[in-house]
């Protein structure tokens, strides 16, 4: 600093040294899971996932969970099962070959679970599905793993 204050050369150096860290902040924040995408800050849309080159909304994926789970309920269970909820899990239906892996348009693997009512008459069917920018509404982590 001379006697005037702060030179032009030395604002400059202390303006870039703010705007790398600022850069390392962000970037620090999105890896972390952080910072939402801009695609979530605009009301209205809902991000997608990219299944076999197409966009697929997410309710559209928790649809085919109930049928893959429908599915495996009638070939495990034979649509009767003792207790009053059965926990489907989207790993246990890829596994046993009634979907594919789901993966978000991040290509992050998308992990959930299908709730299984059972009233003595019917099944009724929940599915929840958690992805790195959608999570359904009722979502429990204790069922999925």
């Amino acid at each position: 600093m001379n006697k005037k204050g702060w030179t032009l050369v030395g604002e400059l150096i202390a303006f870039l040294i703010a705007v790398i860290l600022l850069i390392y902040a962000i970037y620090a924040l999105n890896r972390l899971g952080l910072v939402r995408d801009m695609d979530e800050a605009i009301p209205g849309v809902k991000p997608s996932l990219i299944i076999s080159g197409k966009h697929v909304n997410y309710e559209t994926v928790e649809n085919n969970l109930i049928e893959a789970t429908k599915k495996y309920v009638k070939d495990k269970y034979d649509n009767k099962f003792d207790s009053e909820v059965v926990i489907v899990r989207v790993s246990q239906l890829v596994k046993n070959g009634y979907i594919s892996t789901i993966r978000d348009n991040k290509n992050k693997t998308c992990s959930g679970y299908v709730r299984v009512y059972n009233n003595g008459i019917d099944n009724t069917y929940s599915p929840y599905l958690r992805c790195s920018q959608y999570v359904s509404n009722g979502y429990e982590e204790e069922y999925d793993w």
